[in-house]
């Protein structure tokens, strides 16, 4: 669009007179995440009760670079068309193009790793503030998805590994923050309970467990996030593929924390840097759990919040009542801050988890439904809100048809 020649004149009089330079500035907003809403009333009303608020902290002025960088991004997504918002989600699905010429089936759309959380080719963040118990929960997933039985993780519910081609799945934790004595405290509580515990049996179900301390390894103070440094996370997948069961690849990968994994450093290329990585992580068709701290300024804003929301297929927010309580028998709250779409976008309620007993398994706190009750839910919005099959249902869950219809405390030995 051209100015009219007299604003050119009226801007030269101010740069003149006033000897303004024309800035660049990004002033980041959090809008709250809609449930269903049902009424433009309704949308109104919401956005009063929780109207939009800047992260004053994040105000900067970009350099020229930093603009074209973020412009360019705002080009990209401008770009993009939008859903049809009529059709239902297996129907926007299928409309989405692929690399491959062929089109994969529905199972490898929807490659669940560990129901409902991790599917093949996209990525999930928890984030809570430090401490409570996110390192805790992401070792006990390691823990039910290395072990050779695929436990589940709550014992009240349908959460868990899926079945797969291996016996068990491979998982690369990168852990910055943790250290071996903290490792090993939490393999005790949190991942023991969920293995054999015959010695052998005990090691077959660990050793896909691929545990990297990055301090330890001199692995620190990169911002790995940046294009010149993912090389070196695409090498220890790679070699992880060695590790535990040999030429087995890595099924996911746990970045814990989001903090020490980018340093917060150069935030514009970071935030493009990460997306290109998990760009890069999701066509290597395995799932990403990444964990993160809330910002010290404000506990409900996560670092790099915007970006993230955007990015992650899922971001959990994990939260307790009991500000100084760091253990897991106090019951914390999950809360769902993006779920892009799939059966959890429809089940968004808040539920609350806790470990009773330590060492021992995760639970849920005063479940509203039972694991049958869940499943039948499950069963429903694939079977009638999607149209697909129970073979198709199966399908996505990594279990067999026939397990549909059978009791979750029944093995299934199909």
């Amino acid at each position: 669009m051209t100015r009219h020649p007299f604003f050119h004149k009226i801007w030269d009089i101010i740069k003149e007179s006033q000897a303004i330079e024309l800035q660049f500035v990004r002033v980041p907003v959090w809008y709250r995440p809609l449930p269903v809403l049902h009424s433009i009333q309704e949308l109104i009303s919401a956005y009063k009760a929780t109207p939009p608020q800047p992260y004053k902290e994040d105000i900067r002025i970009l350099t020229p670079e930093e603009f074209e960088t973020i412009r360019g991004m705002a080009e990209q997504r401008i770009g993009m068309p939008p859903e049809a918002w009529w059709k239902t989600e297996r129907e926007r699905k299928t409309s989405i193009s692929f690399f491959s010429e062929e089109k994969p089936s529905v199972s490898d759309r929807f490659d669940y790793i560990f129901w409902p959380l991790l599917i093949r080719g996209t990525s999930t963040m928890f984030y809570a503030r430090k401490s409570l118990g996110k390192s805790a929960l992401s070792h006990s997933i390691a823990a039910c998805l290395s072990a050779v039985g695929k436990p589940r993780l709550f014992e009240e519910n349908h959460w868990g590994a899926s079945r797969g081609s291996w016996n068990s799945y491979k998982v690369l934790y990168l852990d910055f923050e943790n250290g071996e004595t903290g490792h090993k405290d939490l393999l005790k509580r949190v991942c023991y309970p969920y293995w054999r515990t015959e010695k052998s049996k005990q090691d077959e179900d660990s050793k896909n467990f691929i545990w990297k301390n990055m301090p330890e390894l001199g692995l620190i103070g990169i911002n790995y996030a940046l294009p010149e440094n993912h090389q070196q996370i695409l090498d220890m997948l790679d070699a992880a593929s060695n590790e535990g069961e040999p030429g087995h690849p890595v099924d996911v990968l746990v970045i814990d924390t989001y903090h020490e994994f980018t340093q917060l450093q150069d935030q514009v290329n970071t935030h493009q840097g990460l997306r290109a990585l998990l760009r890069t992580l999701n066509e290597r068709n395995i799932a990403t759990l990444v964990l993160n701290h809330p910002k010290p300024s404000n506990d409900s804003q996560m670092y790099g919040h915007g970006i993230i929301l955007e990015s992650f297929f899922y971001v959990m927010d994990l939260e307790r009542k009991g500000r100084d309580s760091h253990s897991l028998a106090e019951p914390m709250e999950v809360h769902f801050k993006a779920v892009r779409s799939g059966w959890l976008a429809t089940n968004q309620e808040p539920f609350k988890i806790y470990q009773p007993k330590s060492p021992g398994k995760w639970h849920l706190y005063s479940p509203e439904r039972s694991a049958a009750e869940e499943l039948e839910s499950i069963k429903n919005y694939y079977m009638k809100t999607e149209k697909f099959s129970k073979e198709e249902v199966a399908s996505l869950l990594g279990t067999s048809a026939a397990s549909l219809y059978r009791s979750l405390n029944k093995k299934d030995d199909a």
